[in-house]
């Protein structure tokens, strides 16, 4: 029966980590928003604290950005997470990109990048030697270019094309070609060839 007196810290709020049961793969956690029912576990009687979205609440959720990763190493002394082991997909709606990337772990010969940013309008496939593919929605363009500088652009009603060795081509209606200063314009009915002057009494 003896008074005494104590100071209490009390919140509405309790500090707990993300805890990714049935989503291991999963690297980022839900984006939730005020209102989402959570699950809240703890460990024995530590101060630490866990949560998890039941997942009855998503009509709730606006913006998220998700990345998954899937390892690709064998090696038992490597960090199976680590961007630079593991294939791997994130999906950002805050920036409108989704991002699909492999790597070279586990006897690849060859890494890639696809990458679609739906706030532009555009599409990009890369490998990790220098070819690329780049689909271009407002400007109406493909682009194709390969590592040994072969090139060709779809632009809107036009063709530019440039290979470093040959190239073949058939049209129904008109070609024309460009080698040097000189040129080149074929019709079904006519050729025309266009060099530079030379003037051999300069």
């Amino acid at each position: 029966e003896e008074e005494y007196t104590v100071k209490v810290k009390k919140d509405n709020a309790v500090k707990a980590q993300w805890l990714p049961i049935h989503n291991t793969n999963r690297r980022t956690p839900p984006d939730i928003r005020r209102g989402e029912r959570l699950l809240l576990y703890r460990f024995a009687d530590s101060e630490r604290f866990f949560w998890v979205s039941m997942g009855q609440d998503d009509h709730l959720r606006r913006l998220e950005t998700v990345i998954y990763t899937w390892s690709d190493t064998q090696d038992e002394d490597d960090d199976a997470t680590d961007p630079d082991n593991c294939y791997s997909m994130e999906v950002c709606t805050h920036t409108k990109q989704i991002t699909l990337r492999t790597v070279k772990r586990d006897g690849e010969p060859y890494a890639y990048t696809l990458q679609f940013n739906t706030k532009y309008g555009a599409v990009i496939l890369t490998d990790d030697v220098g070819n690329y593919f780049e689909l271009d929605s407002p400007e109406t363009c493909f682009t194709i270019k390969n590592i040994d500088g072969t090139y060709t652009r779809w632009d809107k009603r036009n063709i530019n094309m440039y290979a470093p060795n040959e190239i073949t081509m058939e049209a129904q209606n008109r070609i024309f070609m460009k080698c040097g200063s000189s040129t080149i314009t074929m019709t079904p009915t006519n050729i025309t060839q266009r060099s530079p002057r030379i003037d051999l009494n300069p």
